[in-house]
């Protein structure tokens, strides 16, 4: 990048990022180099495969596994899942939340309820309650737009 002037943020570099992790294996940029011999792969398909259904049970991806297993998660970040139903965002900030040890509980048998389970992660401070603003046909906070 310092011998284009490009930082991190510029878009090309971001874009290349982008079609770099492209997990289609016609399109991603990481199997094109592959097949030029210019990258080593690291892990096998059945070591993906095995991580897929089995995530680290001492990092945040034990609780985001979990409540996507569970059909419980209407959307999922890295660190941000919404729960199906719930004004409620699962907030994992910190790689090291959500392990086994902290939140096992939970998932061990036990049948929780979406409500339930929200409540329970709320007491560990892990749920943040999504704000909406309110649009009227006056428009936002009740004003009409350009009049006082």
């Amino acid at each position: 990048m310092a011998r284009t002037g490009k930082n991190l943020s510029d878009t090309a570099v971001r874009n290349i990022d982008l079609q770099y992790h492209e997990v289609n294996r016609q399109t991603g940029l990481f199997y094109m180099l592959q097949s030029r011999g210019l990258v080593d792969r690291m892990l096998t398909d059945e070591q993906i495969e095995h991580a897929v259904e089995h995530p680290p049970e001492d990092t945040r991806a034990y609780l985001r596994g979990e409540l996507i297993r569970r059909n419980r998660v209407s959307n999922s970040d890295w660190d941000r899942l919404s729960l199906d139903g719930h004004m409620a965002d699962v907030l994992l900030p910190e790689p090291f939340m959500g392990t086994k040890t902290e939140v096992g509980y939970l998932f061990d048998g036990k049948k929780f309820t979406n409500d339930q389970l929200v409540a329970e992660l709320k007491e560990k401070g892990y749920v943040e309650e999504r704000r909406y603003f309110k649009f009227s046909s006056k428009g936002w906070g009740g004003k009409k737009h350009g009049k006082k």
